[in-house]
């Protein structure tokens, strides 16, 4: 789990979880995603207040996102709306299954 933020305080919807996701953005906010993702901040900004309702995140732009940031946020997010749970395969210990033993 080295290098990654943990975040603490509950289960955000998921677009609060791209909201907050965008704006801490630990490589210099919103301001340097938008960069990353080559669209200008003011559409970025507009695309994550979930209170503007000209600007609507597309399925691709949340997907860069979430690869640029890694915001645990945002698949707590997506996997509390469908009852799932997840965890990055670093964070797995790497030990047989009881399957395995039979080999």
């Amino acid at each position: 789990m080295a290098g990654r933020k943990k975040h603490h305080g509950g289960i955000l919807s998921p677009l609060d979880a791209l909201y907050h996701a965008g704006h801490d953005y630990q490589h210099g906010g919103l301001r340097a995603l938008s960069a990353r993702m080559d669209i200008s901040y003011d559409v970025l900004r507009k695309k994550l207040d979930t209170e503007c309702l000209t600007h609507n995140t597309q399925f691709s732009e949340a997907m860069k996102i979430l690869h640029f940031t890694r915001d645990e946020r945002l698949i707590d997010a997506i996997n509390r709306s469908v009852d799932a749970i997840w965890n990055f395969e670093s964070d797995t210990p790497q030990h047989p299954g009881e399957l395995d033993l039979l080999k």
